[in-house]
């Protein structure tokens, strides 16, 4: 009884009976594009010249819903970098790795339910009093509410109980990368069952300051409610529909974690074509597969 009573309580904090279908024909659009880029699209490691490939390859496998071998980029069990060559620090990069790199460690485990890459990851923080890696400390130290992320995943996933997943997560609402990572943080939540009403507070705050990303909007539907219309509409205004994106474009690698009017919406000129894999990432959101 107390399980069923738990359970009752989790899915109504997290699910949305306000949320409706879009139009039918809106949908089968988003799905032959998403088609497209899977075609034509990467998969294993991408970006990998740049020092946030473990991030984006670990969104783009599980927009794509393909694993990969995501351990090239560990050392010792636990111990993650930038990219398989482990070479960003110091020359390119204040540090071996960050928290939103890790993040992106935390979901690829969580959706494709790997707990032993979540107890590998804590026994190092432990070990290692939760510095992650070497370099500016501002961005490998595992804060309270990370460690407390990554204690409700391995609960979840390999019921190891301890008593700091119980303490809430704080978002950082500035738009940009910040809010990029915020969402993050809510959708390994969504995964786990326990985006709760809080969570949903602080999702409403960022879809008020970036009420044109679809990312944004795709979450927000999702958990708080109405239906996708403007969230596919906006994703395929953003993205080329018969080809990938390229630095032409836009210069950055993923899209959806840019602030408005940021300047690595322009245009560069290194001739690289981007993965795909942030359109892919929200529409899996609107179609269930993330």
């Amino acid at each position: 009884m107390a399980k069923l009573l738990a359970f009752i309580l989790v899915f109504l904090s997290c699910s949305n009976p306000g949320t409706k279908d879009p139009d039918k024909d809106l949908i089968e659009v988003l799905k032959y594009r998403v088609g497209v880029y899977k075609d034509l699209g990467p998969t294993g490691f991408i970006s990998t010249e740049y020092c946030d490939s473990l991030l984006f390859s670990a969104l783009n496998a599980v927009a794509r819903n393909e694993r990969i071998d995501i351990e090239d980029a560990q050392g010792e069990p636990g111990q993650w970098f930038r990219r398989p060559s482990k070479d960003c620090y110091p020359e390119n990069s204040k540090s071996t790795i960050s928290r939103d790199m890790l993040l992106g460690v935390i979901l690829y485990a969580v959706h494709f339910n790997e707990p032993n890459i979540l107890d590998d990851l804590w026994d190092y923080g432990e070990a290692n009093n939760w510095v992650m890696g070497e370099g500016v400390i501002d961005r490998t130290l595992f804060t309270p509410t990370m460690i407390a992320l990554l204690a409700e995943a391995r609960y979840r996933l390999s019921g190891v109980d301890v008593e700091i997943r119980r303490l809430g997560q704080t978002y950082d609402t500035t738009p940009g990368y910040r809010t990029h990572l915020s969402i993050l943080k809510m959708v390994i939540k969504s995964k786990l069952g326990t985006l709760s009403r809080w969570d949903k507070r602080y999702l409403q705050i960022i879809k008020d300051k970036n009420p044109h990303n679809p990312l944004v909007l795709a979450m927000y539907t999702k958990h708080i409610g109405g239906d996708y219309t403007a969230a596919i509409s906006k994703l395929l205004a953003d993205f080329p529909d018969d080809r990938l994106p390229t630095t032409d474009d836009w210069c950055s690698e993923w899209r959806t974690q840019l602030k408005a009017n940021d300047t690595a919406l322009k245009p560069c000129a290194d001739g690289h074509e981007h993965s795909g894999g942030d359109f892919l990432f929200v529409a899996g959101i609107i179609l269930g597969t993330i």
